[in-house]
């Protein structure tokens, strides 16, 4: 074999073993409480009023904020909080 196909081989098989011992560690890509949250939509159809002014209704609710929209309604009603078993999701 070649130099090349060697250090293929090699990198493919340590990168391998990478994937392995990081699968053995694993945790929730995220987590959150929403209980302090009310259900329904978090956020209201404000349109582009943001353009130019603050409004508290685009404001922070807990860790969730509007990071880009669109002026269409439905885009601006993409996050809620829904209650499922007792429990906020």
């Amino acid at each position: 074999m070649t130099r090349v196909v060697k250090i293929f081989f090699l990198a493919a098989f340590i990168s391998f073993l990478s994937a392995q011992a990081i699968g053995q560690g694993e945790a929730p890509l995220l987590d959150d409480d929403f209980s302090d949250l009310p259900t329904g939509h978090l956020f209201s159809v404000v349109g582009a009023h943001l353009e130019y002014h603050f409004l508290p209704e685009a404001g922070p609710k807990g860790n969730w904020y509007v990071a880009a929209f669109t002026s269409d309604p439905e885009s601006q009603r993409a996050w809620r909080v829904l209650e499922k078993d007792g429990e906020k999701t």
